[in-house]
């Protein structure tokens, strides 16, 4: 029983109108329904971030995860300071919801695996004894670039007031790995299998919070075009 991937995060937010254009902006499509922003990569049919409105100030709602054998993983989360809870109000009660043992939210989704992304052509990089980027700056002209087009959420990176005691619970409890930690500041949670080299990263911080999300593009280029545009 194991996390097998990032699926979504939910996040309160004072205004949908800033979010939406935010991460349009950053090439995700929107389906906004009253004062709820549902965005999803380009492709895919489920949400990869929800926004709330009408938040005094932006606040991590939730995380969701893609799991297996929940069964397995509610039996362990009591005993590793985490706690079983009713799905928030609005929420569908589907899979197991679960708080860690410093209050995070997290969703966990009997789902599918990834299905294999589409092979894009590789990136092409100078290199010693392989000059392949000839004759062209490092970039081109900004407006050669379409705008970029996010394939999937990659990673989460969350504030903890304890990175160690995080780890503990996303390890013992849902069955993943620790990838790379510098000290008790930063560390990097990942699946068992088939994974990116995190899911769910934790950086210390006086309480819980959201830090950052990251999608997968196809290459640098892509993603320093899209951050241009933000």
């Amino acid at each position: 029983m194991a996390v097998l991937g990032a699926l979504s995060l939910t996040l309160e937010v004072p205004s949908i109108d800033d979010g939406v254009k935010f991460y349009t902006d950053a090439g995700l499509i929107a389906i906004v329904e009253g004062d709820t922003a549902r965005l999803r990569c380009d492709g895919q049919d489920r949400d990869a971030i929800v926004l709330l409105g009408g938040a005094p100030r932006k606040r991590l709602h939730h995380i969701a995860l893609c799991a297996d054998a929940l069964d397995a993983i509610a039996s362990k989360v009591p005993a590793h300071g985490g706690r079983l809870c009713d799905a928030p109000a609005g929420f569908a009660s589907d899979g197991l919801w679960v708080e860690d043992p410093h209050g995070m939210l997290i969703h966990l989704v009997e789902n599918n695996a990834e299905p294999d992304l589409v092979a894009s052509a590789p990136f092409s990089i100078n290199a010693p004894g392989r000059i392949v980027r000839k004759r062209r700056s490092a970039m081109r002209p900004a407006a050669s670039y379409a705008p970029a087009r996010p394939l999937r959420l990659g990673h989460v990176l969350v504030f903890s007031p304890d990175v160690q005691a995080s780890v503990a619970f996303m390890t013992e409890a849902l069955g993943m790995g620790l990838a790379d930690h510098a000290q008790d500041v930063i560390a990097f949670t990942c699946a068992r299998r088939d994974s990116d080299h995190h899911v769910v990263a934790f950086a210390k911080s006086p309480g819980i919070g959201f830090h950052h999300a990251s999608f997968q593009v196809n290459d640098p280029d892509e993603g320093a075009a899209g951050a241009a545009r933000l």
